[in-house]
């Protein structure tokens, strides 16, 4: 069943990419314990694409064989219905990445990594494993209506100076740079805004 779900999931990601992309979806703070009836209600929107900001799940305290088993629990339920059906993609933050409020001191952030990675299917010889942090960019549509999501990570490298480190800023400076798409969308797990 679950391959079936994950080959789903990897067509419709391929129709997609190839279309316009003309309705997002997003959200965050998803508790994978409470009640999780709002994905119908997501999905009778017709989103082409679902992207998590962060707090996909909350793990506060858990190790990752214990995050794992979250997430898991997420896909048993409404949402993995939905993930069949849906492209989706996404970044974490605090209660998915740690607990409130952690930074780039989380001792056990390279497998708290890679079980989110895991829940997002990610193939174990792409280059994102490579990585340190679960930032990636995204592209969709055909030329002239290209649009480029960016995802970044607010954790990984969080000090009281920086939130992005100086890895991720130079990616996102080369990214920014790229003439690559006719519309960029930047997605962060923090208000950009305030």
């Amino acid at each position: 069943m679950w391959f079936h779900l994950l080959l789903s999931a990897l067509i419709s990601v391929q129709a997609y990419s190839q279309s316009p992309l003309t309705r997002i979806a997003f959200g965050s703070c998803n508790s994978q314990s409470g009640p999780q009836d709002h994905w119908p209600v997501i999905e009778r929107e017709y989103p082409q694409l679902w992207i998590w900001l962060g707090d996909n799940i909350y793990s506060d305290g858990l190790a990752p064989a214990q995050k794992a088993a979250a997430y898991d629990s997420l896909l048993k339920g409404p949402y993995g219905e939905f993930a069949s059906q849906i492209p989706v993609i996404g970044t974490w933050d605090d209660h998915d990445y740690d607990e409130n409020d952690s930074d780039g001191f989380y001792p056990f952030k390279d497998q708290s990594q890679s079980v989110f990675l895991d829940f997002f299917n990610v193939p174990v010889d792409s280059p994102r494993r490579m990585q340190k942090g679960v930032y990636w960019s995204y592209k969709y549509g055909p030329p002239g209506k290209t649009v480029k999501i960016i995802l970044l990570d607010l954790r990984y490298f969080r000090t009281p100076d920086h939130l992005l480190g100086n890895a991720q800023w130079s990616w996102l400076t080369r990214e920014m740079k790229k003439k690559d798409a006719d519309l960029i969308i930047l997605g962060s797990s923090h208000q950009v805004i305030t």
